[in-house]
């Protein structure tokens, strides 16, 4: 009731004339404006409104961001003359949002948390037990950490490489090979019998999911976004790889329409995600730094 009061204008970010002003879950709620003056404005009404149903909005908890391709400009927003403290990353349900927009960070934030849970488990891993089990128990303990929300992410050439390397990280940690024992990554690999395959379960997860928003199955808004036209000028330079272009990439189809007919042949696409080649992702020539 509170929020419906709130944003009975339509305000927010529009995608195809429709505003998106808010995202909730639970009492974790995200605000959504194009300026500071319509952020303020929409944080006096959530902080009016709230009070009328005695409840009082925590200003210690809440943070400001500012979402844009070089972070640098400052909001002052403030709540009963409080002003809100300004960051440049905040956890979000599990997933750290960056002021850039970026997935880099979150990602290595991810690899940390998965070699803290390796380590967690060292005493059961040094147990004399097959090779088999270790896998299952670091697929089942550690990979889930690192891939928890990887369906959102924007993998470029960097991130690819730090997957791949923690890859190799962890067959070295488990079969007690030393960077001093110089064995390379392919003799390794050769020695295991094993072959790169954490980028590719990524890139798998990404498919699938895309497949679910391109059928709709995710609702309306997640399907609006995707294909909606956002309100604006693009700003210069060459346009950065986004979430859409992995998947125009990896499935080898540049034409958004195909890709969604495709979508709703369940089996076909299935077949897609299970065949999809990551090479070309590795050699992109949309990898910059400063795209």
């Amino acid at each position: 009731m509170i929020f419906q009061k709130a944003f009975y204008e339509q305000k927010g970010f529009k995608v195809n004339g429709v505003a998106f002003s808010n995202i909730r879950y639970a009492d974790d709620t995200v605000i959504i404006a194009e300026s500071q003056e319509q952020l303020q404005s929409i944080l006096d009404n959530v902080t009016t409104i709230s009070e009328e149903y005695n409840m009082k909005l925590n200003v210690k908890k809440t943070k400001v961001m500012v979402i844009e391709r070089n972070p640098s400009t400052s909001c002052a927003v403030t709540v009963n003359g409080e002003k809100l403290e300004q960051i440049q990353s905040y956890i979000y349900l599990g997933t750290m949002i960056t002021s850039d927009g970026r997935s880099d960070k979150e990602i290595k934030r991810r690899i940390s948390m998965a070699k803290s849970k390796f380590f967690q488990l060292g005493t059961i891993l040094r147990d004399n037990i097959s090779v088999r089990v270790k896998y299952k128990i670091i697929k089942c303990y550690v990979l889930s950490v690192l891939m928890y929300g990887c369906e959102t992410w924007t993998m470029r050439k960097k991130e690819i490489r730090s997957l791949d390397a923690f890859e190799m990280w962890i067959y070295r940690k488990m079969n007690r090979i030393r960077w001093t024992d110089k064995i390379s990554n392919e003799e390794l690999l050769k020695m295991l019998n094993k072959e790169r395959n954490l980028v590719k379960e990524i890139s798998k997860r990404k498919i699938k999911y895309a497949g679910h928003i391109f059928r709709g199955s995710g609702g309306e808004h997640s399907q609006l976004i995707i294909e909606g036209y956002i309100e604006g000028k693009r700003s210069r330079g060459r346009p950065r790889v986004d979430w859409m272009s992995n998947i125009k990439k990896w499935s080898e189809i540049k034409n958004y329409k195909e890709l969604k007919n495709l979508a709703l042949h369940r089996d076909e696409w299935r077949r897609l995600s299970n065949t999809i080649n990551l090479q070309e992702e590795t050699d992109s020539e949309h990898e910059s730094d400063s795209g």
